[in-house]
């Protein structure tokens, strides 16, 4: 049986997308429809805490690359050190936090940050700001073409 996904509104419950085997249908109540669509709503929501998960951790990753580049540069174009640092922090925080953090990783989250500058993160509104025309443009034209046919409409007698 499958489902179209649907993203759920506020206070609903997520609905799964779709379900790899038909459950089994038992007795009164159909006891296999019950599991099957718990197992949905579980996988869905497995789903989404992944994709959240994975969003947090690459912001976490771009913002700890930020704050080595910024560290190292310290307003400077460029650094004049950094393989230091990085394995001096590799120690520390896999001392603190764990296995994830070794110098290659660090590196390669200062790599990404240098990627991606806050420059380039930008939304596509914010791009299309400066190409389309501001709003209080398009209010006035709007008000001008409305007058205009106000006064036509006024003088033609409404005809077309």
């Amino acid at each position: 049986m499958n489902r179209k996904r649907v993203a759920p509104k506020p206070g609903e419950a997520l609905r799964p997308a779709t379900r790899t085997a038909a459950p089994a249908r038992q007795g009164p109540g159909l006891y296999g429809d019950l599991v099957g669509g718990i197992a949905d709503v579980l996988e869905a929501a497995r789903r989404a805490s992944a994709r959240a998960v994975n969003a947090i951790m690459t912001a976490t990753y771009w913002e700890i690359g930020r704050r080595i580049v910024e560290h190292e540069q310290q307003g400077k174009a460029r650094a004049e050190y950094g393989e230091d640092l990085l394995k001096r922090l590799a120690t520390d925080l896999s001392a603190r936090f764990g296995r994830g953090f070794g110098w290659r990783n660090l590196f390669q989250m200062r790599a990404f940050y240098l990627m991606y500058p806050p420059e380039k993160l930008q939304t596509a509104s914010a791009i299309y700001r400066t190409v389309l025309p501001d709003e209080k443009l398009i209010a006035a034209d709007l008000q001008k073409t409305r007058r205009m046919l106000e006064r036509r409409g006024l003088t033609e007698g409404g005809k077309r």
